[in-house]
């Protein structure tokens, strides 16, 4: 996914990979290859089974269909295998756009940790736990104009060049200003959607967060979403409640595309501002991604 160059498949790249190595790691999607695409893929499949998750109901379809959907993007996007496991159990428990998750309330978190290991949980319980409309739309995505966003983008990218070049870094551009006042490099705090308890959120931890609200837009939005909530500026702030939109619209591409693309660059925007923060401490110049590099 790019915020800046065509996306045709002569020139297709993401996170490195040229096209025939994103194609070869679509095969194993299409042939329904589980093992290939992760050794513990079959069972953590019988454990969504066994929860009952291809019984309900979520937006489009089975919450089943939904979990698996974001899965594949999340690892067709180049996410380690925490990250997209993750993505496969996003919704382990309630969070605050829904009441509806793959295990039951009495569940506890280390019964989840021993299926799905740890390190995972935790992400889960995050992904789970914080406001996420309030903490990605409200306090980051509704903070820009579409101005300010691709020219902070196009400064961005002429500021990370200038750093490579002469090694200088100025803490006083407007994109960066902005972006520190909204996420500053020591991260930030949000409160448990539910029990109020705070939590530390890491940048490289909201920036994941944000590519998979990304993902979870994708897969699950149409344009009857736009009739359903009055997403007129594309923007879905949620500002209606239309209950007499008829699902499932036309099923043609919908105005929340504009939030996805908005969204993508505030994830390169964040990208870029710690990589050059990274590089500022004396480390090498390295693609920092919050879907391959994570903090544990």
């Amino acid at each position: 996914m790019s915020t800046q160059q065509g996306f045709c498949p002569s020139s297709l790249k993401t996170h490195g990979k040229d096209l025939p190595s994103l194609l070869a790691a679509a095969q194993p999607f299409l042939r329904d290859e589980l093992d290939k695409i992760d050794p513990e893929l079959p069972s953590f499949l019988s454990i969504l089974h066994s929860a009952g998750a291809g019984e309900r109901h979520h937006k489009n379809g089975a919450f089943l269909a939904h979990l698996l959907n974001f899965h594949r993007i999340i690892q067709l996007w180049g996410g380690a295998l925490d990250i997209t496991r993750c993505g496969l159990f996003h919704s382990s428990y309630a969070n605050s756009y829904v009441n509806i998750s793959i295990f039951e309330s009495t569940t506890t978190r280390e019964h989840v940790q021993q299926l799905i290991g740890a390190p995972v949980e935790r992400l889960v319980f995050l992904f789970c736990a914080v406001p996420r409309h309030k903490l990605i739309h409200e306090e980051l995505h509704f903070q820009y104009t579409d101005a300010e966003l691709a020219n902070h983008l196009a400064a961005s990218d002429m500021s990370i060049k200038t750093a490579r070049e002469t090694g200088t870094f100025d803490t006083s551009e407007p994109w960066r200003k902005k972006l520190c006042s909204l996420l500053p490099p020591k991260g930030i705090e949000a409160s448990h959607f539910k029990t109020g308890e705070t939590i530390s959120l890491s940048r490289r931890i909201v920036a994941l967060f944000i590519l998979m609200t990304i993902a979870d837009i994708c897969d699950q939005c149409i344009d009857y979403q736009d009739k359903l909530y009055a997403n007129e500026n594309g923007q879905l702030e949620f500002s209606g409640d239309n209950w007499g939109a008829l699902w499932p619209g036309t099923c043609k591409p919908g105005l929340w595309m504009n939030a996805a693309s908005r969204l993508s660059v505030l994830y390169n925007l964040l990208s870029l501002e710690m990589k050059s923060f990274t590089c500022k401490r004396g480390t090498k110049w390295e693609r920092l991604s919050a879907l391959t590099e994570m903090k544990k």
